[in-house]
């Protein structure tokens, strides 16, 4: 039997050292083996707090690579609202301050971040072509 594909849209910024991740639905054993948690460098726990939540973000590092990044997980399709958006995006932009030791507040810098973050998960919603994207490969038990 084969899992569900889980579709990792992975974005760059070109002005910071970093990735951001965003997928929809996932399957959460994928994402353990792709990412871990960058704060205690764990395996990802996602699973359980989607029960509860529309979306979560987290700092983490790709275990491929060992780099840097964000990753937003949308429960589903319908998650991906400007409410939820906005929420995840700041979460986001806060990590990434964070990284780059830059104090988080009403900047331009950091509204800018936020403006492109959202407009990253506004990508995966509207479909809009001009994203990076990659996928995992199929798992099958």
């Amino acid at each position: 039997m084969q899992k569900k594909k889980t579709k990792i849209h992975q974005f760059d910024p070109v002005i910071f050292s970093i990735k951001l991740w965003i997928t929809v639905n996932p399957d959460f054993n994928q994402l353990k083996k792709m990412f871990r948690d960058r704060g205690t460098g764990k395996a990802l726990d996602f699973e359980n707090l989607m029960n509860t939540k529309s979306a979560i973000t987290a700092a983490v590092i790709e275990n491929s690579t060992d780099f840097f990044g964000v990753l937003i997980v949308f429960k589903n399709y319908k998650s991906l609202t400007c409410k939820f958006i906005a929420h995840e995006a700041t979460h986001a932009a806060g990590f990434i301050f964070n990284h780059i030791d830059e104090q988080v507040e009403a900047s331009e810098p950091f509204a800018y971040l936020l403006g492109w973050i959202s407009d990253c998960c506004w990508q995966i919603k509207t479909n809009s072509k001009n994203k990076i994207e990659h996928e995992t490969e199929k798992i099958q038990n």
